[in-house]
């Protein structure tokens, strides 16, 4: 209840539903506390192995865990924080496509797709009108991001270079800047571009992040700088006060 007071202490947690979740991008959430979650799920048994979809379930504490999609694999949900916007990747063929998916009904509707390239690991900004992604093709990864309302004229803003590196997890912060996960000075670190840079064309992100281990997700908030690293076990959270966002040894 007061994290500010003993960052050291260890707090109960409170399982809400658990399944087999795709990957480490399969879970979302708004500020109102819906959870939506990619969990894999046994379609049919097929000999001798069998056949899996990647459905997308829908959490609140009135209605519990509900399957929200139907024969259709999706993966790396992203809600706004409003709770109004929800995105996904879709798989076709050998490519991913960005859809959009109704948080009611379920249903899915295209947002973004072109031949020979794949879009993953989507990020929708606070109030759903941005939507942050990587552009793969056969050489590299780009960050890009794009106008909900506009889908088709995306935009680079990172990796855009004759340079190859691997850029990942594409993350809105509260003030309107776009963060990333990158390997740009050798570590894991976490890059930033102001909500003011995204509209230039040669906009060069700072690191903001950093940890001995390496960081690949953060978030800044008045309570401090919580982000995501490794260890001999696994994945673990990590905190910081907010006064160290931006600095970062050399």
């Amino acid at each position: 209840t007061n994290p500010e007071k003993d960052k050291d202490s260890l707090f109960k947690e409170t399982i809400l539903f658990s399944g087999s979740f795709t990957d480490i991008k399969a879970v979302t959430a708004d500020s109102n506390g819906t959870v939506y979650a990619t969990l894999g799920i046994q379609k049919k048994e097929k000999f001798p192995g069998q056949e899996m979809e990647a459905a997308l379930y829908k959490w609140n504490q009135n209605d519990g865990l509900k399957k929200l999609t139907n024969k259709i694999s999706l993966f790396q949900p992203s809600v706004s924080r409003d709770g109004k916007t929800l995105v996904a990747v879709k798989q076709h063929g050998l490519n991913m496509s960005l859809v959009q998916i109704d948080t009611e009904s379920g249903a899915v509707s295209l947002l973004l797709e072109k031949p020979g390239l794949s879009f993953i690991q989507p990020a929708v900004n606070a109030d759903g009108s941005k939507i942050a992604f990587l552009v793969l093709d056969d050489n590299r990864a780009r960050v890009a991001i794009m106008e909900t309302a506009n889908p088709s004229e995306y935009q680079i803003v990172a990796n855009d270079d004759d340079k190859i590196f691997d850029p990942a997890y594409p993350s809105w912060n509260s003030d309107g800047s776009l963060t990333f996960c990158c390997n740009y000075r050798g570590r894991l670190e976490i890059f930033e571009l102001s909500e003011a840079s995204l509209s230039h064309a040669n906009a060069q992100p700072r690191p903001v992040v950093s940890d001995p281990i390496g960081a690949t997700w953060a978030y800044k908030t008045s309570r401090g700088i919580y982000y995501s690293s490794r260890s001999s076990s696994g994945y673990v959270l990590k905190m910081k006060p907010e006064s160290e966002w931006g600095k970062v040894p050399d």
